[in-house]
């Protein structure tokens, strides 16, 4: 994040989707890193996930895979408030600028909420894909879905995934995405990258 964001310094915030909130590695990793930089701009992240058990579980900060973390994440895990059934948010103020970040964690069916809930006009500069894999996620891999995703970005709206597969590349090709494979140094030895023609 720290380094995609390299081209966005000059702008006044920055929106992120989090495709699959999960243990909130891929959340709590922006977050972080937008807290140690320099605070040159707003942070808005907006996160998906369908799984209610496993977000009350990552709110209490107090879960088995949480023993391990940083006092850092388990307080950024803490205090949402609920706005309505299925919508939390928690507000953070960066240590030197004072600039804001917020952080919206959607709860149901991810098409929904950003066919219902998210105004088209809403656009997103960075969106990170990890809803677990195709075989248990169908709907948020197909086609369908990176269409969807199409109309949430614009001209330069980075994408990352650890999914390589051609039928990722297919949909995203055919939604005018450009899209390059590369290395990580993860178990996953590649990723996929792709940036809004």
């Amino acid at each position: 994040f720290r380094a995609l964001c390299q081209k966005s310094l000059k702008t006044d915030s920055v929106k992120v989707c989090d495709v699959g909130l999960g243990l909130g590695y891929n959340a709590l990793s922006t977050l972080e890193t937008w807290l140690l930089g320099e605070g040159s701009f707003e942070l808005e992240l907006v996160s998906l996930e369908n799984d209610t058990d496993l977000f009350s579980s990552l709110r209490s900060s107090c879960a088995s895979w949480q023993e391990d973390w940083h006092e850092v994440w388990r307080d950024l895990s803490r205090d949402f408030e609920e706005l309505k059934p299925g919508l939390f948010e928690k507000e953070l103020a960066h240590p030197t600028s004072g600039k804001k970040a917020i952080w919206k964690v959607y709860l149901g069916d991810a098409v929904s909420s950003l066919t219902k809930t998210l105004s088209i006009p809403f656009s997103f500069d960075f969106i990170w894909q990890d809803p677990f894999s195709p075989k248990t996620s169908p709907a948020l891999w197909d086609k369908n879905w990176f269409t969807l995703l199409s109309k949430h970005s614009n001209p330069g709206t980075v994408l990352m995934t650890y999914s390589v597969s051609g039928n990722v590349r297919s949909s995203l090709s055919e939604n005018d995405w450009s899209w390059q494979k590369i290395q990580t140094t993860t178990k996953k030895k590649q990723w996929l990258k792709s940036v809004k023609n």
